[in-house]
């Protein structure tokens, strides 16, 4: 319902240019695409995890680096790579989304991405026939996508949500040592 009140293109122009979805292709504004996640060639974990981290930055979108700053042995600046950020929406649906988002791992599909009292905000995902699977997820720390699957096309056979696990399993000990901390309210 909201593609159809937004329209297909509009929902396409905003993953394109709000939030960074550089893989997307012209023919993915469509309902199937943008309603279901249909996308002709899909988009990429790096893509993904970008887009999160405008939820956990109170709606802030920063473009991904590879690095920030290159320096020689002596500790000169050689290279710098400031960030590049826009504000992809309001603090406000920020807020409500991380709100949704922490409901999935706190009494939904993505439970079994918990790391102890931190909070952690997500969203799982799964292709048909569980050939793939996702989770993309955030904490007031960090933002991680993680998917699982195979290069060809085949049947995985597990127990749970195994992206799920491997994001708790990292983000344990990624955040082993800093103190819980909330979300931002707005």
């Amino acid at each position: 319902q909201i593609v159809d009140k937004l329209t297909p293109q509009v929902c396409y122009d905003f993953m394109v240019n709000r939030l960074g979805f550089e893989s997307m292709h012209p023919e993915d504004a469509d309902y199937a695409p943008m309603a279901l996640g249909q996308l002709k060639y899909g988009i990429t974990v790096r893509e993904m995890t970008q887009a999160f981290g405008a939820f956990a930055n109170t709606g802030t979108f920063t473009y991904s680096r590879t690095y920030t700053k290159v320096t020689d042995m002596d500790g000169n600046l050689i290279l710098q790579n400031d960030p590049e950020t826009i504000q992809a929406f309001s603090p406000t649906v920020a807020v409500n989304m991380t709100s949704m988002l922490r409901g999935v791992v706190t009494g939904g599909t993505g439970g079994e991405a918990r790391i102890g009292s931190m909070p952690v905000a997500g969203k799982t995902g799964t292709t048909t026939g569980s050939k793939d699977r996702y989770f993309v997820g955030y904490t007031p720390y960090y933002v991680a996508a993680v998917w699982t699957g195979y290069d060809q096309n085949e049947n995985m056979y597990f127990s749970g949500n195994p992206a799920a696990q491997i994001f708790s399993r990292v983000m344990k000990a990624v955040h082993e040592g800093l103190p819980v901390k909330s979300f931002p309210n707005g």
